[in-house]
């Protein structure tokens, strides 16, 4: 059964909810297991700090393998990898690479990892701020999410996710530097 773990956003800044984060992770990994960083929805100029930033945070933890993903390898690259970490960006700039892929691929018996971007990316309605709208996810997650819940710029989308929301589709506010982890 695959494990998602949402985290609501700002996965960089210095806090000890994001320490217990990281360790959180890494107590899915087996020492020598691969980890696959994915950036897609960062500006390419921003891989290399959150590469620096992610190493040293998993890294330090375990002995890993770490592996940014590519988008012409990426459905090799899954099936290579025990824990699949979707970072933050643009979601619409993720939703439209995803699009090229298969959606099964991120429903396999592996942990999956989303942070902001990546979390609105596994679930079914979202909001994205920078583009003010409500998106549709890949509904891996039969969930309605709205990240960085506590900040105000998001909090005004928060009335139309729930009301998008039903028993089958759960509404979830996740805040920055919070996580949850679910199983499906």
């Amino acid at each position: 059964m695959p494990t998602y773990i949402l985290h609501g956003g700002a996965a960089l800044r210095r806090c000890e909810e994001n320490t217990k984060f990281y360790q959180h992770i890494t107590s899915f990994i087996k020492a020598g297991e691969k980890l696959l960083l994915v950036y897609f929805a960062a500006d390419e100029e921003d891989w290399a700090r959150k590469l620096m930033h992610d190493s040293r945070k998993l890294l330090a933890a375990k002995d890993i393998q770490i592996e940014v993903a590519q988008a012409e390898t990426f459905e090799q690259q899954v099936k290579e990898a025990s824990v699949i970490y979707i970072r933050d960006g643009y979601t619409d700039k993720l939703f439209k690479i995803f699009e090229k892929f298969d959606k099964e691929i991120l429903m396999q018996n592996k942990i999956y990892v989303a942070s902001s971007a990546g979390a609105n990316l596994l679930c079914n309605h979202c909001y994205s701020a920078p583009v003010k709208e409500f998106m549709q996810g890949l509904g891996i997650l039969p969930l309605n999410v709205l990240i960085h819940a506590n900040k105000e710029e998001y909090g005004i989308a928060k009335e139309e996710l729930i009301e998008k929301s039903s028993a089958e589709k759960p509404f979830l506010a996740l805040e920055e530097t919070k996580f949850v982890t679910l199983e499906f």
